[in-house]
This record gives structure tokens, C-alpha cells and sequence, in this order.
């Protein structure tokens, strides 16, 4: 989610002013802390460690950022926090991060909402209509979906099953080989499917994101052109 929070707000620095030419987003994550176990953190995926980084520009390059929507649900925040209090944060207090054990005293206590995640999943939809009507584009113009890297049962059921699409658009292939590398995982996978020639000029690669707070987000990229260091080979 902390990339494209980041793109947002480059996109909104670029169209201020015309003075304001490029903007260079990055994202670096390292999962050592001795406070979160990268095997057991989540039922639903394994941590990885990546960085990434990506330029943003007025001028014309191999691909267009088109719209980029997020929405928050505030009634879903206790869901990772668990019962402890907002202060001092959890990753200040002694013991381990554990969102499965914090998701299940959520999903046992008064808090929960008792449509589970029917809510989440409509706000999403939701998000994503918008997003695809602002890029005068329907599903069926996605060449790729990149979710959040996770169990190939999450990527299934928490996004492809909403849009309706197989899980051959999915980045689910790549992702399980690195797991889930934080806020890099949909650059790292429009990197990795420009270089093998997954994606091509006119394909457009739609990018969903989920995390703590909580937070949805959706963007959708559309190939221009090749770029000169993918290797299509």
C-alpha cells in the first residue's frame, strides 16, 4: 500500500505545476526484525526482502499511469491491531507481530463486523469500477492483475473472484516465488513481466493493493512501448 500511496502523491506533485518535471518513488523492505517471524507472520503468505523504484514523468516513456484511486475502511483497523491499545504501537512492545492471531481475536470480539469480509470485497469492487471507468477501460481490456503476493487461495478468492477473471491474469506465479515483498510486490512483477515479454505495447496491467488500517488501492497502467532494456528473447 506504501507505494502507491507514494504514487498518488507524485502524480499529484507532476500536475501542480509544470515546473515539476520528474518524480522518483522507492520502496525498501527488510524483514530481520527479531519482533516478526517472516515464515509465520501470516496464514497467507511469507515475507520477503526487496526494494524497488520507479520514475515518474510529464514526458513520455514506455508506459502511462492512468488513474490511481484508494479508500480507506476504518472499521476494519482493529483487524491487524488485535486488542492492544493504538499507543505505544505494537512493533515498539515486547513479543511478535502475528496478524493471524491478531485477525482471530478481532474476528472473536465485539468489534467484527458481522458481514465479515462482504464489505471489504464491495468497497473494492467499487474502487476498481471507478478506476476502470476513469481509464475508459472495462476488465476485459486487463492483461494482468498484480494483488498482493500471497497463497494462491487469497489471490483467488480476495481478487480474482471479485473481478471475475482467471487465475491466468494473475501475478500469483511470480509472486510465490519471492513472497510477499511488501510495498514492492506489483512493481516488481510489471519489471519482471515487461522483461519476459508477458506484457506488450497496448496491454494494460491493472495493480491492487491491500493492507493495515485498512487500505484498498487500485491503479491501472497501460504499455506504451517496449522498453529498451527488456529482454523479450
Amino acid at each position: 500500500m506504501g507505494l502507491f500511496s507514494a504514487l498518488e502523491l507524485a502524480t499529484s506533485h507532476l500536475l501542480a505545476s509544470d515546473e515539476h518535471e520528474t518524480a522518483l518513488v522507492t520502496s525498501g523492505d527488510n524483514f530481520t526484525s527479531p519482533i516478526l517471524d517472516r515464515w509465520r507472520f501470516s496464514p497467507h503468505f511469507v515475507m520477503g526482502d526487496a526494494g524497488s523504484a520507479v520514475v515518474l514523468s510529464r514526458r513520455k516513456g514506455f508506459a502511462r499511469l492512468k488513474p490511481i484511486n484508494a479508500v480507506t475502511l476504518p472499521e476494519y483497523e482493529a483487524m491487524h491491531r488485535g486488542p492492544e491499545p493504538l499507543y505505544p504501537p505494537g512493533a515498539t512492545s515486547p513479543g511478535k507481530l502475528d496478524f493471524g492471531n491478531s485477525k482471530d481475536r478481532w474476528l472473536d470480539g465485539p468489534d467484527r463486523d458481522p458481514a465479515g469480509p462482504l464489505q471489504l470485497i464491495a468497497a473494492q469492487d467499487k474502487l476498481v469500477s471507478r478506476t476502470l471507468d476513469e481509464a475508459a477501460i472495462t476488465l476485459d481490456d486487463i492483461t494482468r492483475v498484480a494483488y498482493a503476493n500471497g497463497s494462491r487461495e487469497r489471490v483467488h478468492d480476495r481478487a480474482m473472484v471479485p473481478l471475475g477473471l482467471p487465475m491466468s491474469l494473475s501475478t500469483w506465479e511470480q509472486g510465490r516465488t519471492v513472497g510477499h515483498i511488501g510495498a514492492s510486490d506489483q512493481i516488481v512483477a510489471l519489471e519482471q513481466f515487461l522483461a519476459d515479454g508477458s506484457l506488450q505495447p497496448g496491454d494494460h496491467f491493472l495493480m491492487l493493493g491491500v493492507g493495515p488500517g485498512l487500505n484498498i488501492a487500485s491503479a491501472v497502467i497501460e504499455i506504451i512501448e517496449t522498453p529498451h532494456w527488456a529482454d523479450t528473447s
